[in-house]
């Protein structure tokens, strides 16, 4: 199997547009240059969001977007990431409680390695600040997370880490969970009880919390960077 490339989140309480404005200061961070956009609509019959690839343009700012989407259901932007030279996609979509959103990545983008950072660890750092930016509750990737427009169930997540399913999926992974979902204490003590089972079969997926306080499960980097 590829590499996976697909990032899901919880929903948040925002609009799309909102949403998008607010991870601002990232993109110039990182030095996000947007290149592409399209419209993301509901199929009238599945009621499920769709590429709309016929109304694909090219976009030079951000300004362009929001004016573009302003009265769409969702929009997805393709991004040249300067700061790793690849490709990256963010994905925007309104839904019954908020905003619905994901971040699409090239399939490079896992293995790169920003100066002074080791293999993978911009894309780990990135998905956090990205969390934490966006007020997501939760963010799975891996083998078993597919592409789709739907909202990340948080639930899921905590429901599997507490029954030992997610230490058993397969690898890479990357899965975040706020503070406000699982206590410390209760993830630690998570973890010991499946510490058999970790050890076993993914040694290679380490556990840390973020300065925002968020647990995160990650295969995608070596190095301790958190711990710095």
């Amino acid at each position: 199997m590829g590499t996976p490339t697909w990032f899901h989140f919880a929903a948040v309480q925002s609009t799309p547009a909102q949403l998008f404005s607010r991870v601002e200061s990232l993109r110039r961070e990182h030095r996000f240059k947007p290149r592409d956009m399209a419209r993301l609509s509901r199929n009238t019959e599945s009621g499920e969001l769709e590429f709309q690839e016929s109304t694909l343009r090219q976009v030079h700012e951000d300004a362009e977007v929001l004016d573009a989407a302003r009265t769409w259901d969702g929009f997805a932007v393709a991004y040249n990431v300067l700061s790793i030279q690849a490709t990256m996609y963010l994905h925007f979509w309104r839904q019954d409680r908020g905003a619905g959103f994901a971040v699409e990545v090239d399939t490079q983008v896992p293995y790169r390695e920003a100066p002074g950072m080791a293999e993978g660890e911009w894309l780990e750092r990135f998905m956090c600040a990205y969390a934490a930016t966006c007020d997501s509750s939760a963010c799975a990737y891996g083998r078993d997370w597919p592409f789709s427009f739907e909202s990340l169930e948080p639930a899921r997540l905590v429901e599997e880490l507490r029954g030992g399913k997610l230490l058993k999926r397969p690898l890479p992974g990357f899965y975040l969970l706020s503070p406000s979902l699982l206590s410390g204490e209760e993830v630690s003590s998570l973890l010991h009880a499946q510490e058999a089972e970790l050890a076993k079969h993914h040694h290679l997926l380490r556990y840390f919390r973020t300065s925002t306080g968020h647990h995160v499960l990650s295969s995608l980097c070596r190095s301790d960077w958190w711990a710095a």
